[in-house]
């Protein structure tokens, strides 16, 4: 998540990006169709991301943040958590 400097500038992500795996894209898609999300909220550091679990509108934030470098990885471990803990 970035800011636009004006209409005309690309926009800037700050997250380093990440190269996920066959198993965390295919738990990710099963996590949206089964109505579980994670998403991240900029903590007041612009380096530091917390992570949002939103599962059936119920929401809960993570107690910690996470850096850039890291925050991508960390995501996907919790699609695949939830993945694995409701997946029948």
């Amino acid at each position: 998540m970035g800011k636009l400097k004006s209409k005309n500038e690309p926009y800037e992500d700050p997250m380093v990006e990440y190269l996920k795996r066959l198993r965390e894209e295919n738990a990710r898609l099963w996590c949206i169709n089964n109505d579980i999300n994670i998403s991240t909220r900029k903590s007041n550091t612009s380096t530091e991301w917390f992570i949002i679990v939103d599962i059936k509108g119920k929401k809960n934030k993570s107690p910690q943040t996470y850096p850039s470098d890291k925050v991508w990885g960390e995501i996907f471990n919790f699609y695949v958590y939830y993945y694995e803990k409701y997946k029948r």
